[in-house]
């Protein structure tokens, strides 16, 4: 949406059709142009070669089991020289604090913990897996598919004891949950960004 807002031509693409539902709203909430796909992200075959300028993805990745195939696919829909943010969980967040929530125990940092969820809807559910990756494997996958990593990011929190409730409400990830965490978010990354350019 603010990408449409600065004037891009956009798609938008998810396997979870709850989360399309919320994207129109906002969509036609928001009066832009945004085509809206229910489709797997792993194979982009929908798509021609070379067909966007960047391949932007917030919170998908983590829940993408073939992430080789995933990238190669990013590359390929990408024109040249076109850019792939992503933006994804830090691998730190696999692991738990102590009970005190002063010590983070990572058990084994080069073989981090998948996590199996479930998402209740009425009377049926649906379970799916979280998969967190090293910087190392990512940084790795990104390279053999054909990129050239530009950056890597680990937000620090926004400083929200000096923000009004205003600002706050502005905050993407934001609300009374994530504030109980700000000790924690501080100490260790939440999230992790990559910036890597199609580089033949």
């Amino acid at each position: 949406i603010a990408l449409a807002k600065m004037g891009a031509h956009c798609v938008g693409l998810d396997i979870s059709s709850r989360q399309l539902a919320i994207a129109r709203e906002l969509v036609e909430q928001e009066s832009v142009d945004v085509g809206l796909l229910n489709a797997d992200g792993e194979t982009l075959h929908m798509f021609r070669d070379g067909a966007f300028d960047v391949v932007i993805s917030c919170f998908g990745w983590e829940f993408i089991q073939d992430l080789e195939t995933c990238f190669r696919e990013c590359h390929r829909v990408l024109a040249k020289d076109g850019l792939l943010i992503v933006g994804t969980v830090h691998p730190m967040s696999a692991f738990e604090w102590d009970a005190d929530g002063r010590f983070l125990m990572v058990n084994d940092y080069f073989r981090p913990p998948y996590e199996v969820w479930q998402e209740l809807k009425g009377d049926s559910a649906r379970q799916g897996l979280t998969f967190f990756r090293t910087v190392e494997e990512m940084f790795a996958t990104l390279v053999s598919a054909g990129f050239h990593v530009e950056g890597i990011w680990e937000p620090y929190p926004y400083n929200i004891e000096e923000m009004t409730d205003e600002e706050k409400r502005a905050i993407p990830y934001g609300g009374p949950f994530w504030e109980s965490q700000y000790e924690r978010l501080s100490k260790v990354p939440f999230s992790i960004v990559y910036k890597a350019r199609k580089s033949d």
